[in-house]
């Protein structure tokens, strides 16, 4: 599944800022809903909006108290979390987390060694003393409290007609109103955006920078049925891993220390063993990272026949580049797996997305319905004086970047991927804003970030192996070489002309290029980066090949940073009238997610993804085994292999009294569907009954749908869970965790299996 930093800490940074770098390719590609939601299932829903729907939650099952599901300091919400991007929750009153594998692979791997794998072996905490740091980037932030600060906007903006001045305008009151609300120096606060500019929301959350790798399943538990069944049904993933959040002695946030002491949450949910049957009430509470329902058809033109294409292509040859790679030595597996596996998923995604908008036919039906909006607006004279210009621009602008964007798309994919380059340019990027007064820092670069841009350096240049970087270099030089002459990269054509790159030996002048550039790798010590990360640009000197050619880029890349703040300061300024008039036109409707608290619900229930082929929506640890074939990525371990069995015989034998068994399964619920309208930054987010009790974890959803984040497909979108009773049953019969089951409020059953 799954929105915020490439490579900062492991596979959910990967995801996250891999998600941000296609929307920048697709420049916000989307397609448009113009209508109303209908349908019970839909909707990201805002804690503030839930009481709008309270007759709709009532009605699909909901038996807490509107109110009660609101309240971010009482109810279940105050438990749930935002984990590096992912969205956890906590499960006991020592602080305990719950989120999925797949966003603890940054931990597990920076835990990791050649011939310590704890990728491969899995990893259980015996004692806290055991428990491994996650690292300096990894962060626990809660929620709060939410606080409208429109009026504030809209304040700054009167009478602001420039692009670029607007955008300064609203960039120097977020950071202003950033400042107040961390004053504390213990919170992590931001200005949340909606409807395109129409809606600003302080977001108030508390920072805890202790955070512990408790328990991961081995690969074959916790990955299994990889690229296979990633996004795929029937589904037997055990995605869990377990954390712990730490504060200072005194209670308050503090940095990693071993005199740190657990974190005391105010709200932790109970874990029920009680399970979920086909037609049960759930709903989804977490941190969704972006959809784009809100968007013109021309955009959605856009996407399906140039952008996707195009990054689907990008995706798979770096795919294919790193999976030789990680063939080369046990090093380099462990630490390219969060690249190639974070690839990998959004290469997959990617050609879903596609096909189901090609499937769909979305383009035309929305062209169609859009068509028709702006036939209702030119039926009435206030309308049209409201909405017809605004729109003509907006068309006329996303048009123009469109034809704008391909240089800066290369260039992203360039800087962003390769370590030793993306170290470069944060390095370089920093120094540039150290030179300017805190508040006129990029966000992202202020004083308030060093701690965690250092974490993400630290963590990336564990993941640095010399030849794939490089191997990933030279694909991306191709990608420059081959731009056309209006787009061209003139550092990049310097670089390549130095080196003899023309004609029959391009190829060889590119390779030589590359060795050039990787030949100091001071970028890849310790030492060097932390120099270079105090330093100024005054003082920011190296003879470094690398650092060199980033600095070179540097106009470049102001000025086309420049130029994207100009479309973001239009692009707020006339977004708010598309969505404007489809609220005149159909009623309120949900805000697009943007990475902030929403609850989703709906109800257990199967689908049929083509003719004459009908889905149940569970397995079951019978499934488990029918899919084992003893070579990855369907490899159950032995001891996993004779538990199941065990298991089974003595539910045969009326013998099995443990309450994690579902009798109408004959068995152990291992994952299920739901219609719950989710996306990714939702991965880890808990999975609530009637009563808001966890009863499994979001980790993935349907390749059938996953236009969704455009398109809600009303008869086949699905999420999938991990049903919490698989991993309350292998904590106790697989992977020596009874003490984590006593934790959460499952002692030992009265008797074993």
């Amino acid at each position: 599944m799954s929105t915020v930093s490439l490579f900062a800490a492991g596979l959910t940074h990967l995801r996250a800022n891999l998600r941000s770098l296609l929307v920048a390719a697709l420049v916000c590609v989307s397609l448009q809903l113009l209508a109303p939601p209908s349908h019970a299932d839909e909707g990201m829903w805002m804690p503030a909006q839930l009481s709008q729907i309270a007759g709709q939650l009532t009605k699909a099952g909901l038996k807490l108290p509107t109110a009660t599901l609101q309240d971010l300091k009482k109810g279940p919400l105050a438990a749930v979390i935002n984990l590096n991007g992912c969205t956890a929750s906590f499960v006991s009153a020592d602080g305990l987390i719950v989120t999925n594998h797949h966003c603890a692979v940054g931990a597990i791997q920076r835990n990791s060694t050649a011939s310590a794998n704890l990728l491969e072996a899995g990893f259980t905490a015996k004692k806290r003393t055991d428990e491994r740091w996650a690292g300096p980037g990894s962060r626990v932030l809660i929620t709060l409290k939410e606080t409208e600060v429109t009026g504030q906007f809209r304040a700054a903006l009167k009478g602001v007609k420039d692009d670029l001045a607007a955008f300064e305008k609203v960039d120097g009151l977020k950071k202003q109103l950033i400042k107040t609300c961390e004053a504390d120096g213990q919170s992590r606060c931001r200005v949340a955006t909606y409807d395109g500019g129409a809606r600003y929301v302080l977001v108030h959350q508390l920072d805890l920078r202790d955070v512990r790798l408790v328990h991961a399943p081995p690969r074959a538990i916790g990955v299994y049925g990889g690229d296979i069944d990633n996004w795929m049904w029937p589904r037997h993933t055990g995605d869990w891993a377990l954390f712990r959040a730490y504060v200072g002695k005194d209670g308050r946030p503090a940095d990693h220390a071993n005199t740190n002491v657990p974190f005391r949450p105010k709200k932790w949910l109970t874990v029920s063993a009680q399970g979920v049957k086909a037609g049960s009430y759930v709903m989804v509470a977490g941190y969704p990272g972006r959809t784009y329902r809100y968007r013109l058809p021309l955009e959605l033109k856009d996407a399906e026949a140039v952008s996707y294409p195009r990054t689907i292509k990008i995706l798979a040859d770096l795919v294919t580049i790193l999976e030789t790679q990680q063939k080369a030595s046990a090093s380099a597996r462990v630490k390219l797996t969060s690249l190639r596996a974070g690839l990998a998923n959004y290469l997959k995604y990617s050609r879903g997305l596609l096909d189901g908008f090609r499937k769909s036919q979305a383009t035309a039906a929305e062209t169609k319905r859009y068509a028709a909006l702006k036939g209702w607006i030119a039926q009435d004279a206030i309308r049209r004086a409201t909405y017809e210009r605004p729109l003509q621009r907006l068309e006329a602008r996303l048009t123009e970047m469109q034809g704008r964007r391909r240089r800066a798309e290369v260039l992203r994919w360039m800087l962003r991927l390769p370590v030793l380059v993306r170290t470069a340019a944060t390095l370089d990027w920093l120094a540039t804003e150290r030179e300017k007064p805190d508040e006129k820092r990029d966000r992202g670069y202020q004083k308030r970030d060093w701690a965690r841009l250092q974490g993400r350096l630290e963590q990336r240049a564990r993941t640095y192996v010399k030849a794939a970087d490089q191997e990933m270099m030279v694909y991306l030089l191709r990608q420059a070489n081959g731009l056309p002459g209006s787009a061209r990269i003139a550092v990049v054509d310097a670089l390549l002309k130095k080196f003899g790159a023309k004609g029959s030996k391009t190829e060889a002048g590119i390779s030589r290029a590359v060795a050039h550039l990787y030949s100091k790798q001071t970028l890849a010590k310790d030492k060097t980066r932390k120099k270079l990360f105090a330093a100024g640009r005054k003082k920011f000197k190296s003879r470094d090949p690398m650092l060199k050619f980033v600095m070179a880029l540097q106009p470049l890349r102001r000025k086309i940073d420049e130029q994207h703040k100009r479309d973001a300061g239009f692009l707020a300024a006339h977004r708010p009238a598309y969505l404007a008039a489809l609220r005149d036109r159909f009623g309120e409707m949900y805000p697009d997610a943007n990475s902030t608290l929403r609850v989703t619900f709906g109800n257990v229930k199967g689908y049929s993804p083509r003719e004459s082929i009908q889905y149940t929506p569970q397995t079951s640890l019978a499934g488990v085994l029918e899919k084992h074939t003893g070579k990855a990525p369907f490899d159950v371990p032995p001891s996993a292999r004779e538990a199941i069995r065990r298991t089974h015989a003595k539910i045969r034998q009326g013998r099995a009294t443990s309450p994690w068994i579902d009798k109408g399964l004959g068995s152990v619920g291992v994952n299920f569907l739901s219609t719950c309208d989710t996306t990714g930054g939702n991965s880890g987010s808990p999975t609530l009954d009637a009563q808001g009790r966890l009863v499994g974890l979001l980790f993935d959803g349907n390749y059938e749908a996953m236009a969704s984040d455009w398109v809600f497909d009303r008869v086949k979108t699905r999420s999938i869970h991990v049903d919490i009773r698989y991993l309350l049953w292998a904590l106790h019969e697989v992977l020596g965790g009874q003490h984590l089951l006593n934790e959460m409020g499952h002692g030992t059953p009265k008797r074993s299996l």
